[in-house]
Protein backbone atom coordinates (compact mmCIF):
# COMPACT_ATOMS: atom_id res chain seq x y z
CA UNK A 1 0.00 0.00 0.00
CA UNK A 2 2.10 2.94 -1.53
CA UNK A 3 1.04 6.51 -1.12
CA UNK A 4 4.38 8.34 -1.08
CA UNK A 5 3.75 9.22 -4.75
CA UNK A 6 7.46 8.42 -5.82
CA UNK A 7 7.48 5.86 -8.86
CA UNK A 8 10.85 4.59 -7.78
CA UNK A 9 8.40 2.82 -5.37
CA UNK A 10 6.55 0.70 -7.43
CA UNK A 11 9.77 0.10 -9.27
CA UNK A 12 11.28 -1.87 -6.85
CA UNK A 13 8.20 -3.66 -5.62
CA UNK A 14 8.38 -5.22 -9.28
CA UNK A 15 11.87 -5.99 -9.16
CA UNK A 16 11.53 -7.29 -5.63
CA UNK A 17 10.56 -10.51 -6.81
CA UNK A 18 7.77 -10.45 -3.93
CA UNK A 19 4.09 -11.64 -5.41
CA UNK A 20 1.36 -9.57 -4.07
CA UNK A 21 -2.04 -10.47 -4.25
CA UNK A 22 -3.04 -6.51 -4.30
CA UNK A 23 -1.02 -3.78 -4.82
CA UNK A 24 -1.92 0.33 -4.76
CA UNK A 25 -0.15 3.54 -5.40
CA UNK A 26 -1.77 6.25 -4.71
CA UNK A 27 -3.20 8.38 -1.64
CA UNK A 28 -5.24 7.65 1.35
CA UNK A 29 -6.58 7.97 4.59
CA UNK A 30 -3.50 7.59 6.36
CA UNK A 31 -1.56 4.65 8.01
CA UNK A 32 -4.74 2.59 9.38
CA UNK A 33 -6.56 3.14 6.40
CA UNK A 34 -4.36 1.77 4.43
CA UNK A 35 -3.88 -1.40 6.32
CA UNK A 36 -7.61 -2.37 6.36
CA UNK A 37 -7.95 -1.75 2.99
CA UNK A 38 -5.09 -4.43 2.56
CA UNK A 39 -6.71 -6.90 4.72
CA UNK A 40 -10.26 -6.09 3.07
CA UNK A 41 -8.38 -7.10 -0.18
CA UNK A 42 -6.95 -10.04 1.02
CA UNK A 43 -8.60 -13.84 2.11
CA UNK A 44 -5.55 -14.87 4.10
CA UNK A 45 -6.87 -16.04 7.57
CA UNK A 46 -3.50 -15.13 9.43
CA UNK A 47 -3.28 -11.12 9.28
CA UNK A 48 -0.20 -8.65 9.75
CA UNK A 49 1.30 -5.37 8.43
CA UNK A 50 4.89 -4.63 8.11
CA UNK A 51 6.42 -1.51 7.20
CA UNK A 52 8.83 -0.63 4.70
CA UNK A 53 11.83 0.20 6.92
CA UNK A 54 11.08 -3.22 8.77
CA UNK A 55 11.71 -6.67 8.13
CA UNK A 56 10.61 -10.03 8.61
CA UNK A 57 13.51 -12.90 9.52
CA UNK A 58 13.00 -16.19 7.45
CA UNK A 59 12.18 -18.31 10.35
CA UNK A 60 9.21 -16.21 11.06
CA UNK A 61 6.41 -17.04 8.60
CA UNK A 62 6.81 -20.81 9.23
CA UNK A 63 7.43 -21.11 12.92
CA UNK A 64 3.95 -18.92 13.09
CA UNK A 65 2.38 -20.62 10.82
CA UNK A 66 3.27 -24.21 12.87
CA UNK A 67 2.21 -22.27 16.18
CA UNK A 68 -1.19 -20.89 15.01
CA UNK A 69 -1.82 -24.79 14.10
CA UNK A 70 -0.81 -26.45 16.84
CA UNK A 71 -3.05 -24.22 18.74
CA UNK A 72 -6.16 -23.36 17.54
CA UNK A 73 -7.74 -21.20 20.43
CA UNK A 74 -5.05 -18.88 20.01
CA UNK A 75 -5.62 -15.59 18.31
CA UNK A 76 -2.46 -13.23 18.42
CA UNK A 77 1.06 -14.54 18.50
CA UNK A 78 4.17 -12.54 18.52
CA UNK A 79 7.71 -12.55 19.18
CA UNK A 80 10.61 -10.68 19.77
CA UNK A 81 12.30 -7.99 17.08
CA UNK A 82 15.75 -6.97 16.88
CA UNK A 83 16.61 -3.34 16.66
CA UNK A 84 19.29 -1.84 13.99
CA UNK A 85 20.37 1.68 13.28
CA UNK A 86 21.15 3.73 10.24
CA UNK A 87 24.22 1.66 9.23
CA UNK A 88 22.28 -1.65 9.76
CA UNK A 89 24.21 -2.88 12.84
CA UNK A 90 21.97 -5.55 14.70
CA UNK A 91 22.33 -3.04 18.13
CA UNK A 92 19.93 -5.44 20.31
CA UNK A 93 16.46 -6.90 20.87
CA UNK A 94 13.37 -4.26 21.72
CA UNK A 95 13.35 -3.95 25.39
CA UNK A 96 9.57 -3.65 25.89
CA UNK A 97 8.81 -6.93 25.19
CA UNK A 98 7.35 -9.59 27.32
CA UNK A 99 4.90 -12.08 27.63
CA UNK A 100 1.30 -11.25 28.35
CA UNK A 101 -0.18 -10.04 31.12
CA UNK A 102 -2.19 -7.38 32.44
CA UNK A 103 0.16 -4.85 32.02
CA UNK A 104 -0.49 -4.29 28.44
CA UNK A 105 -2.55 -1.88 30.04
CA UNK A 106 -0.01 0.66 30.83
CA UNK A 107 2.31 0.11 28.07
CA UNK A 108 2.34 -1.57 24.76
CA UNK A 109 5.15 -4.53 24.84
CA UNK A 110 4.16 -6.30 21.47
CA UNK A 111 6.19 -5.24 18.91
CA UNK A 112 4.01 -4.65 15.91
CA UNK A 113 5.98 -6.04 13.29
CA UNK A 114 6.55 -9.68 15.15
CA UNK A 115 2.84 -9.75 15.79
CA UNK A 116 -0.01 -11.70 13.91
CA UNK A 117 -3.20 -12.49 14.29
CA UNK A 118 -6.54 -14.88 13.25
CA UNK A 119 -8.59 -12.65 10.97
CA UNK A 120 -11.85 -14.29 12.63
CA UNK A 121 -10.68 -12.62 16.10
CA UNK A 122 -9.85 -9.08 14.17
CA UNK A 123 -13.04 -9.76 12.21
CA UNK A 124 -15.04 -10.25 16.03
CA UNK A 125 -13.73 -6.62 17.66
CA UNK A 126 -14.60 -4.91 14.24
CA UNK A 127 -10.82 -4.50 12.76
CA UNK A 128 -8.43 -1.96 13.12
CA UNK A 129 -9.31 1.75 14.19
CA UNK A 130 -8.98 4.01 10.99
CA UNK A 131 -8.81 7.18 12.85
CA UNK A 132 -5.89 6.64 15.09
CA UNK A 133 -2.28 6.83 13.29
CA UNK A 134 -0.02 6.37 16.19
CA UNK A 135 -1.59 3.79 18.02
CA UNK A 136 -3.55 1.68 16.25
CA UNK A 137 -1.39 -1.46 17.24
CA UNK A 138 -2.10 -0.98 20.82
CA UNK A 139 -5.50 -0.49 20.48
CA UNK A 140 -6.23 -3.50 19.01
CA UNK A 141 -3.95 -5.74 21.17
CA UNK A 142 -6.08 -4.00 24.08
CA UNK A 143 -9.68 -4.55 22.30
CA UNK A 144 -8.40 -8.19 21.51
CA UNK A 145 -7.42 -8.74 24.96
CA UNK A 146 -10.68 -7.02 26.77
CA UNK A 147 -12.77 -9.31 24.26
CA UNK A 148 -11.10 -12.45 25.76
CA UNK A 149 -8.96 -13.84 22.44
CA UNK A 150 -5.94 -15.91 23.72
CA UNK A 151 -2.50 -14.52 23.00
CA UNK A 152 1.06 -16.51 22.56
CA UNK A 153 4.39 -15.06 23.15
CA UNK A 154 7.48 -17.12 21.23
CA UNK A 155 10.79 -16.27 22.71
CA UNK A 156 12.35 -16.09 19.33
CA UNK A 157 13.41 -13.29 16.91
CA UNK A 158 10.87 -12.65 14.39
CA UNK A 159 11.38 -8.99 12.62
CA UNK A 160 13.80 -6.14 12.24
CA UNK A 161 12.69 -3.14 13.12
CA UNK A 162 14.78 0.25 11.83
CA UNK A 163 14.93 2.84 14.67
CA UNK A 164 16.30 6.32 12.93
CA UNK A 165 15.61 9.83 13.89
CA UNK A 166 12.89 10.04 10.48
CA UNK A 167 10.94 7.19 12.15
CA UNK A 168 7.17 8.14 13.35
CA UNK A 169 8.10 6.31 16.53
CA UNK A 170 10.52 9.45 17.42
CA UNK A 171 8.28 12.22 16.54
CA UNK A 172 7.26 14.33 18.74
CA UNK A 173 3.73 14.48 17.85
CA UNK A 174 1.02 16.24 19.89
CA UNK A 175 -1.56 13.97 18.31
CA UNK A 176 0.30 11.00 19.02
CA UNK A 177 -0.12 11.80 23.00
CA UNK A 178 -3.59 12.50 22.66
CA UNK A 179 -3.76 9.41 21.40
CA UNK A 180 -1.42 7.69 23.98
CA UNK A 181 -3.99 9.76 26.87
CA UNK A 182 -6.71 8.30 25.39
CA UNK A 183 -5.83 4.31 25.70
CA UNK A 184 -4.27 5.14 29.02
CA UNK A 185 -7.37 6.49 30.35
CA UNK A 186 -9.46 3.22 29.74
CA UNK A 187 -7.81 1.58 32.27
CA UNK A 188 -6.15 4.72 34.16
CA UNK A 189 -6.66 7.88 36.49
CA UNK A 190 -5.69 10.83 35.60
CA UNK A 191 -2.31 11.05 37.66
CA UNK A 192 -1.00 7.65 35.92
CA UNK A 193 -1.89 9.36 32.59
CA UNK A 194 -0.37 12.24 33.22
CA UNK A 195 2.65 9.99 34.16
CA UNK A 196 2.50 7.59 31.28
CA UNK A 197 2.65 10.50 28.33
CA UNK A 198 5.47 12.07 30.81
CA UNK A 199 7.05 8.74 30.74
CA UNK A 200 6.51 8.15 26.55
CA UNK A 201 7.87 11.76 26.16
CA UNK A 202 11.37 11.36 27.59
CA UNK A 203 11.51 7.66 26.47
CA UNK A 204 11.11 9.32 22.95
CA UNK A 205 13.86 12.00 23.73
CA UNK A 206 16.52 9.64 25.16
CA UNK A 207 16.11 7.12 23.46
CA UNK A 208 14.45 6.81 19.74
CA UNK A 209 16.44 10.13 19.05
CA UNK A 210 19.17 9.48 20.62
CA UNK A 211 21.30 7.04 19.08
CA UNK A 212 24.35 6.84 21.36
CA UNK A 213 21.57 5.75 24.46
CA UNK A 214 20.03 2.98 22.12
CA UNK A 215 22.51 0.63 22.93
CA UNK A 216 21.54 1.05 26.76
CA UNK A 217 18.28 0.42 25.86
CA UNK A 218 17.66 -2.86 24.37
CA UNK A 219 18.08 -6.26 25.59
CA UNK A 220 21.24 -8.54 24.55
CA UNK A 221 20.97 -10.53 20.74
CA UNK A 222 21.71 -13.45 23.24
CA UNK A 223 21.34 -13.64 26.95
CA UNK A 224 22.79 -17.10 28.91
CA UNK A 225 20.11 -19.47 26.74
CA UNK A 226 21.59 -23.18 27.45
CA UNK A 227 21.31 -23.15 23.38
CA UNK A 228 20.41 -20.88 21.02
CA UNK A 229 20.16 -20.79 16.96
CA UNK A 230 20.67 -16.92 16.29
CA UNK A 231 19.48 -15.57 12.92
CA UNK A 232 21.26 -12.02 12.35
CA UNK A 233 19.66 -10.50 9.76
CA UNK A 234 21.76 -8.31 7.11
CA UNK A 235 19.90 -4.66 6.89
CA UNK A 236 22.58 -3.36 4.69
CA UNK A 237 21.57 -2.24 1.53
CA UNK A 238 24.45 -5.06 -0.17
CA UNK A 239 25.08 -8.52 0.25
CA UNK A 240 27.78 -9.06 3.01
CA UNK A 241 30.50 -11.92 3.97
CA UNK A 242 32.41 -10.63 6.88
CA UNK A 243 30.06 -10.34 10.45
CA UNK A 244 31.61 -8.67 13.92
CA UNK A 245 30.10 -9.86 16.93
CA UNK A 246 30.86 -8.28 20.31
CA UNK A 247 30.13 -10.55 23.84
CA UNK A 248 30.03 -9.45 26.73
CA UNK A 249 32.87 -11.48 27.82
CA UNK A 250 35.36 -14.29 25.94
CA UNK A 251 34.05 -17.15 25.47
CA UNK A 252 34.92 -19.65 27.68
CA UNK A 253 31.81 -21.93 28.94
CA UNK A 254 29.96 -21.55 25.56
CA UNK A 255 30.35 -23.03 22.18
CA UNK A 256 29.82 -20.24 19.36
CA UNK A 257 29.49 -21.88 15.89
CA UNK A 258 28.58 -21.22 12.60
CA UNK A 259 27.66 -24.14 9.85
CA UNK A 260 28.15 -21.62 6.64
CA UNK A 261 31.30 -19.76 8.49
CA UNK A 262 34.89 -19.50 9.94
CA UNK A 263 35.07 -17.83 13.32
CA UNK A 264 38.65 -15.97 14.47
CA UNK A 265 37.79 -14.23 17.88
CA UNK A 266 39.69 -11.36 19.17
CA UNK A 267 39.24 -11.48 22.97
CA UNK A 268 35.23 -10.78 23.41
CA UNK A 269 34.51 -10.33 20.01
CA UNK A 270 34.59 -13.00 17.44
CA UNK A 271 34.85 -12.37 13.40
CA UNK A 272 32.60 -14.62 11.31
CA UNK A 273 33.53 -15.00 7.75
CA UNK A 274 30.47 -16.74 5.76
CA UNK A 275 31.17 -18.94 2.93
CA UNK A 276 28.83 -17.03 0.63
CA UNK A 277 27.42 -13.35 1.16
CA UNK A 278 24.80 -12.93 2.52
CA UNK A 279 22.14 -10.69 0.71
CA UNK A 280 20.34 -7.55 1.76
CA UNK A 281 17.65 -8.88 3.89
CA UNK A 282 18.69 -11.89 4.49
CA UNK A 283 19.99 -13.71 8.00
CA UNK A 284 23.57 -15.05 8.53
CA UNK A 285 22.98 -17.95 11.32
CA UNK A 286 25.48 -18.51 14.44
CA UNK A 287 24.64 -21.26 17.66
CA UNK A 288 25.36 -21.06 20.87
CA UNK A 289 25.49 -24.02 23.40
CA UNK A 290 26.69 -23.63 26.83
CA UNK A 291 29.13 -25.75 28.62
CA UNK A 292 28.03 -24.45 31.83
CA UNK A 293 24.50 -23.28 32.22
CA UNK A 294 25.86 -20.72 35.28
CA UNK A 295 27.43 -18.71 32.66
CA UNK A 296 26.12 -15.38 32.00
CA UNK A 297 27.63 -14.59 28.64
CA UNK A 298 25.58 -12.36 26.39
CA UNK A 299 25.86 -11.04 23.02
CA UNK A 300 25.08 -7.39 22.80
CA UNK A 301 25.48 -6.08 19.14
CA UNK A 302 26.53 -7.60 15.43
CA UNK A 303 27.80 -5.27 13.15
CA UNK A 304 28.62 -5.96 9.24
CA UNK A 305 31.96 -4.92 8.19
Amino acid sequence: MDASGDPAVAQEIAQSGVQTTYHRCAPDGGQSDAIAEGWARSTAPILAWLNADDMLLENCIPMVLAAFEANPNIDLIYGHSSICNEEGDVLGLHSAVKPVSNLIYRDNYISQPSCFIRRSALEKIGGIDKSLHYTMDWDLWLRLYDNGHEFMFIDEIFSNVSWVTDTKTSQISIKRYKEFAAILHRSQGLMNVAKGVVSSVLQTHGVYRDQTKWGDSLLPLYNGKPHATLPIINATETAQRRLECRFSKPTKDYVVSCKSGDITWDGATAWITFHTAIKAGECGVICIDAKNSSDDMKLIEAKWA
